[in-house]
């Protein structure tokens, strides 16, 4: 989290800082002008550095016109739009949740990996999505609403376990000999051949970007990932990428074939639409994970970001206590409107195993065991919003330190924004930000995994540290794991765990043609060689999938 010094803007208190990314600012916002809080808003707008390019003041209008017209509860809603001194602003519904990206950085920091009935749920979900949108026809959307920009940054997962997107409208990066020092990784790999090469697009676009996304979440790297923009957009353009069961041999040819429907170079061998690749996904879960449900997804986000909520609730009861505003009591309640939320998510899911106290928060027990969904604009009961003057506790709570947090007294001016509370860490590389710069690493010797004995579970396997100790044992075992469907038996890992992976040989490059299509009856997917073989990913292959609470 990014939580900045708050200041205020017009009847919009900026709170947290949610993207850098360039060219745009986008801030988490508290709307002053409601008489309750119901929500958290996204406030967008254009960096100071790119104002006088009106190119992106445009992008952020046609943004909001897509924003608009679309009607989709899994699509952040639009709720504002401006131009205040020349300087365009959006503002939308806020998810409070994490980015898929936000999602495997973690799990990676674990050293685990999703699972491929987390991934394969997820990429179901987000096909669903863009179906709907895909088949939205208006006077201003006569071919339908499509994405262009998908990747794991604008895939949101709210804390109560729901999948939506963001960003739809928001064109794709300008692919340019003179810009190509201006991408970035995240903004270039998950292209599809025909941005960048130039040619015709259509809303198969979006099915080739959302096969890269779902290769990632199962192998633990992007299909094309390379050192250089301009090798990014060689191995996209030629569809170059190595089968993701070679990186983790966790993954089933099954999956294998499906992806290479996706990430395809011809759109016409690419599935016909989002919804029969939805079907195709949905398809394979009830075939291996009939019992699987998206409460799943709601534990994982818990269990992975249980401090996070805990601390952004705290700031924001701390923040009521502190603030010097005609508005004190709307942002009082926050808190108590975010733990209520929490709390519904746990009652709707079962979960018992986990949760947090309102005393741990400084918050009046709420006697009240139902509230409206969060989702929607009922405010909370009455009794909800804690008083700073009568806490959960008989006791007066200590006076806050003025030194750790100024009252929030003055408003900002417009242009305040991109100067309040921004600070940049520097980037080891123009090209990759700092938390992937561990993607790009030496090959791991096929004998550095031990398989673990087989279980009812999946199949798992960690890196050995020490290369003598290559014999598995029962007590490698995992104690206690929760199998996504405890009916059907785990695979058989004798394919996965013997494969190796070839060393690449030197070979006369390619012609630059788009590779044929490998047909989905083919079990085996040909490993590219030589120069576009890339580099390869600095992941612990056959990792351990979903941590074992999941």
């Amino acid at each position: 989290m990014n939580h900045i010094q708050p200041f205020i803007v017009g009847d919009y208190l900026f709170v947290e800082l949610l993207s850098s990314t360039r060219p745009f600012f986008v801030h988490r916002v508290v709307d002053l002008s409601e008489r309750e809080f119901s929500y958290f808003k996204s406030f967008k707008n254009v960096q100071p550095e790119y104002l006088a390019n009106p190119v992106f003041s445009t992008d952020l209008a046609h943004e909001a016109s897509t924003l608009q017209a679309l009607h989709n509860p899994a699509v952040p809603q639009f709720y504002d739009y401006g131009v205040v001194n020349g300087q365009a602003y959006l503002v939308y519904r806020y998810v409070w949740g994490k980015s898929v990206l936000q999602i495997l950085r973690e799990l990676k920091r674990h050293q685990k990996m999703l699972s491929d009935a987390y991934a394969v749920h997820i990429a179901s979900e987000v096909a669903r999505i863009l179906a709907k949108a895909h088949s939205m026809h208006t006077k201003v959307f006569p071919e339908g609403v499509v994405h262009y920009n998908l990747s794991p940054r604008n895939i949101l997962i709210s804390y109560s376990g729901q999948v939506n997107i963001v960003s739809f409208g928001h064109r794709g990066p300008r692919i340019a000999r003179e810009n190509l020092e201006e991408l970035d990784f995240r903004n270039l790999s998950y292209l599809s051949p025909e941005q960048v090469s130039g040619t015709d697009l259509s809303f198969k676009s979006d099915i080739f970007t959302l096969g890269s996304i779902l290769y990632e979440m199962l192998a633990g790297a992007p299909p094309f990932l390379e050192k250089a923009p301009d090798k990014v957009i060689h191995r996209i353009s030629r569809c170059s990428f190595s089968a993701a069961s070679s990186i983790n041999p966790i993954v089933p040819r099954e999956l294998d074939r499906l992806l290479s429907r996706c990430l395809t170079a011809y759109t016409n061998d690419r599935f016909p639409s989002a919804a029969e690749l939805a079907r195709e996904l949905d398809d394979y879960m009830l075939h291996h994970y009939p019992e699987f449900r998206s409460g799943k997804i709601t534990r994982l986000m818990k269990s992975l970001f249980n401090d996070e909520i805990v601390a952004d609730i705290r700031f924001f009861k701390d923040l009521g206590e502190n603030i010097m505003h005609r508005d004190k009591s709307l942002i009082q309640g926050i808190a108590r409107r975010m733990f209520d939320e929490i709390q519904e998510g746990r009652r709707r899911t079962g979960d018992d195993t986990m949760g947090i106290e309102a005393a741990q928060l400084g918050l009046k027990a709420n006697r009240q065991h139902t509230r409206p969904p969060a989702a929607s604009p009922v405010p909370a009961p009455p009794a909800a919003p804690a008083s700073p003057a009568s806490p959960g506790r008989k006791r007066k709570p200590a006076r806050p330190d003025p030194s750790l947090r100024e009252p929030v007294t003055i408003s900002k001016t417009f242009e305040a924004i991109g100067r309040e509370g921004v600070n940049h860490t520097p980037r080891q590389d123009p090209f990759f930000e700092n938390e992937d710069k561990n993607l790009i690493g030496p090959p791991l010797d096929a004998d550095s995994v031990r398989p673990r004995p087989v279980t009812r579970e999946h199949p798992v396997a960690e890196l050995v540290r020490s290369p003598a100790d290559l014999t598995p044992t029962t007590a490698d075992a995992p104690s206690t794991m929760v199998d996504a469907h405890p009916q059907v038996h785990a695979k058989s890992p004798s394919r996965a765990h013997t494969k190796t992976r070839k060393a690449p040989i030197a070979v006369q490059p390619a012609p630059p043609e788009p590779p044929r299509l490998i047909a989905s009856g083919v079990s085996e997917v040909t490993e590219p060689t030589g120069d576009d073989s890339g580099p390869m990913p600095a992941i612990m292959r056959n990792t351990a999938v979903a941590p074992p609470e999941y």
